[in-house]
């Protein structure tokens, strides 16, 4: 950003246009992995949903207590509105540009979701997240990522995502019995752990594909992103024990 949203000015002068072209070397690189991997792996693109991106445009990076877009959305809502439309504009374009490069889904981080009121949390963030998802090719898998907000999982399904990733506060096989809709989940190893030994990334992984075997469709992943002082001998003893996992048979 050259600029933080800071004045009604600047976000009349945000400039969603060219999106395909300003980041072309997105698709580049998304280019370049697909041959690199070859067609037997699946490609993933991501980006953070409008209400997520907003709240590093308006209040200029992380926050504590998000006043500067909260304060925007509920004073001035046209004025909102008119940068949500902005921002979820030029995210359907980036994903159609990754869905042209190659990928195979789509994942949207709504990681800051949970600052959002209860009540609010549909007009505030999932109906844009919903504008995005009908805008895109329906043969295309969305995953959609709210973290902390997995108790509002009827109206994250309600945009239209197919697979819901979850944070690791979740009791993953409740989760998927208390929902009738046709969906996937994924999720949801808390990333601290990659932090400990081997040893513990083991146990806990294994307890966790077990818990999830019985459900169609679980995709394993960590409940939020990899930490940066994650141990790389922890990473590789993640990565072996998924992709060895063989589900033991019941008789």
């Amino acid at each position: 950003m050259d600029f933080t949203l800071d004045s009604p000015n600047n976000i009349h002068a945000l400039d969603n246009s060219n999106i395909a072209e300003k980041l072309s070397y997105v698709g580049t690189a998304l280019q370049s992995t697909r041959s690199t991997i070859g067609e037997g792996k699946a490609l993933l693109g991501f980006g953070g949903s409008p209400w997520t991106l907003a709240t590093y445009m308006v209040e200029g990076g992380s926050s504590k207590n998000f006043t500067k877009i909260k304060s925007l959305a509920y004073q001035s809502p046209l004025l909102f509105a008119e940068l949500m439309k902005k921002i979820s504009d030029a995210v359907i374009d980036l994903f159609k540009l990754k869905i042209q490069s190659g990928v195979d889904a789509i994942q949207i981080f709504d990681s800051w979701g949970n600052v959002c009121p209860g009540p609010d949390y549909w007009n505030l963030s999932l109906k844009w997240i919903k504008y995005i998802i009908d805008a895109l090719p329906k043969d295309i898998p969305i995953i959609l990522f709210a973290k902390g907000m997995s108790h509002h999982a009827k109206n994250l399904l309600k945009t239209g995502a197919k697979v819901l990733s979850v944070d690791w506060t979740v009791d993953m096989p409740k989760m998927r019995d208390s929902l009738l809709h046709p969906f996937a989940i994924q999720g949801n190893m808390d990333p601290v752990l990659l932090n400990t030994t081997p040893e513990i990334v083991r146990k806990e992984a294994l307890k966790l594909l077990d818990q999830m075997t019985p459900y169609p469709g679980y995709i394993f992943n960590l409940g939020h992103g990899i930490l940066p002082d994650a141990k790389i001998e922890n990473v590789t003893t993640l990565l072996e024990t998924v992709t060895r996992y063989k589900a033991p048979v019941h008789v």
